[in-house]
């Protein structure tokens, strides 16, 4: 459901000791689907901002360990009415991020590697159909595993998690795997 609202984080450092931090306040509305990473004394978080006019975007929102703003972008570019789902972020091994996040009306998965040192992103990326729920997850040698849902059956059977390797400019590396042999109801 759709709802105005705001985000709320804590920075908790090593001792686990959280400092609270005032509610993020959020242009447009909510409509939920957020994932945060750090890197060094960075923070990110990323959510779903519908657009009132029509569809929503991925949002960003940089922050320092001292809990300052230093960022807010859209990170889905000028996509019109699209709705997009499920994003999720991890903080590679050079200091940048990758959002990934799903079409709702293509089904087709999307990511961009944001670089905090410059503000800027690299061009977004596009690959399989019909999925749902990406997840990614930064790799030591500096490039980044995605996993998702295949509803297609293209692939295998119907509710198959598969996943891709891509190296540090978002590049795939290797072959699309197939995580799981039960593909009974969703994974």
């Amino acid at each position: 459901a759709n709802m105005d609202a705001e985000i709320q984080y804590a920075i908790v450092n090593a001792a686990g000791n959280a400092h609270v931090l005032q509610p993020a306040t959020l242009t447009g509305t909510y409509t939920g689907g957020t994932s945060v990473a750090a890197a060094g004394d960075l923070g990110i978080v990323v959510w779903i901002d519908e657009n009132a006019s029509s569809g929503s975007d991925v949002r960003l929102r940089l922050i320092s360990s001292s809990g300052a703003i230093l960022d807010t972008q859209t990170v889905s570019g000028d996509a019109e009415d699209d709705y997009f789902v499920a994003p999720d972020v991890a903080a590679l091994a050079d200091g940048r991020f990758v959002i990934v996040w799903q079409s709702e009306l293509s089904s087709e998965l999307h990511g961009r590697i944001y670089d905090p040192a410059t503000e800027s992103f690299e061009p977004m990326f596009s690959f399989a159909l019909q999925v749902a729920a990406p997840h990614v997850a930064a790799l030591p040698d500096g490039g980044f595993l995605v996993t998702w849902d295949d509803h297609s059956g293209q692939l295998g059977d119907l509710h198959c998690v598969f996943a891709q390797r891509f190296n540090a400019n978002s590049v795939p590396y290797g072959e699309t795997i197939r995580v799981n042999s039960f593909t009974q109801n969703d994974q």
